[in-house]
């Protein structure tokens, strides 16, 4: 008899239910283990194929501006303080 995975699934689903060793389950069906075998590992790639699980991350502020400094129509963003001198470089520039 040729089995499919509507017949075969449905086994597999009784077994991670069972508690019993894939040996035990097998010997109580009288279901060859390379036969429950082939079935187990088609079922849990199907499983794993299926399933998504999504994990919330929390995004991380890398680009956070600490300084925003405005001349006129130029506007210049800092992620890290500068120096007050280069800042009074730019000022006399402008």
């Amino acid at each position: 008899m040729r089995r499919t995975s509507e017949d075969m699934f449905p086994v597999i689903e009784k077994y991670n239910s069972s508690g019993l060793s894939k040996v035990e389950f097998c010997k109580q069906r009288s279901i060859p283990i390379a036969v429950f075998w082939y079935w187990y590992r088609k079922h849990r790639d199907e499983v794993e194929q299926t399933e998504h699980h999504f994990v919330e991350v929390q995004p991380i502020a890398l680009n956070s501006v600490k300084l925003e400094v405005e001349f006129g129509d130029l506007r210049l963003r800092f992620h890290e303080l500068p120096p007050v001198e280069y800042l009074r470089g730019i000022a006399q520039i402008r």
